[in-house]
């Protein structure tokens, strides 16, 4: 991130994905839509089962900073919407497995902080920082 920051311009993004993350052919396509119909958003993924009918497994966290905790949001959402889910949920955070963050956000927020959470919290840090500018 660092070595691209100074070449990427104002509408550029990065994703990070995971290494053992799979997707569909149209996903990164879909992020970028998705960008573009909420331009002042970080976009996550949610994650399925990789067996039919891949079903939802994870929206993302409501955390508890503070006291290290929190739920799954899919568990507080109706049955209708884990059948059928929405575009949007709002969490807390978002994992690398597939969160897109355009470059106008990360200006804002800055770059990620390895000498804080080296690996593992590391992206939820990064996305609730992110939450916390709007």
């Amino acid at each position: 991130m660092k070595e691209l920051m100074p070449v990427v311009g104002d509408d550029d993004c990065f994703l990070f994905v995971n290494n053992d993350t799979t997707f569909e052919p149209n996903y990164v396509e879909t992020l970028i839509s998705s960008s573009h119909n909420h331009p002042d958003a970080v976009i996550g993924s949610v994650l399925r089962d990789a067996e039919p009918p891949h079903a939802l497994l994870s929206i993302g966290p409501i955390c508890d900073f503070w006291r290290m905790g929190g739920y799954e949001k899919l568990n507080a959402v109706t049955r209708k919407d884990k059948l059928n889910p929405l575009e949007v949920f709002e969490v807390d955070a978002l994992p690398g497995r597939g969160t897109l963050y355009p470059i106008r956000i990360v200006r804002k927020i800055g770059l990620m902080r390895p000498w804080l959470l080296s690996h593992y919290y590391a992206d939820y840090e990064y996305a609730a920082r992110a939450k916390r500018i709007g």
